[in-house]
Formats: C-alpha cells, sequence, structure tokens
C-alpha cells in the first residue's frame, strides 16, 4: 500500500503526490494520483528477477506541503 500518510492528511487535504517503481531502473509500475481523498493504493509487481528495486515519489501538484508519502 502507498499513499499520503496519516499526519500530512490530517493537517490538510491539499498533499498530492505520485509513486513510480522500478526495477533494474525499469519501470514497472505508476500510480494514479495520490491524496488524502483517495486514500492509499495497492502495490503489487512481480519483482522475480529484479535485482535492485526502488520506490519513487514525485509530486503531483506543483506543491510539496503535506505530501508525505509512505
Amino acid at each position: 500500500m502507498v499513499g499520503i500518510d496519516d499526519f500530512s492528511a490530517k493537517q490538510s487535504t491539499l498533499g498530492a503526490t505520485r509513486a513510480k517503481v522500478y526495477g533494474d531502473d525499469r519501470l514497472i509500475l505508476s500510480t494514479p494520483t495520490l491524496t488524502a481523498a483517495t486514500g492509499p493504493v495497492a502495490v503489487d509487481v512481480d519483482v522475480r528477477g529484479v535485482r535492485v528495486l526502488r520506490l519513487v515519489v514525485e509530486d503531483a501538484n506543483n506543491r510539496t506541503s503535506f505530501d508525505h508519502t509512505s
């Protein structure tokens, strides 16, 4: 599961991010925009054979306040 964390969601509804999962530098998952209102989304990816797994969280609304994502 990945989404805006509870602390940020309680502070403001302005947080908006996107999460991307890379396996060996290849994009294997990109979430829709995550907000406090949408709640978390499940992340289910096949990582068989992947040596390096990386989670990248990007701003989705040109504001960095309340974007804490977990």
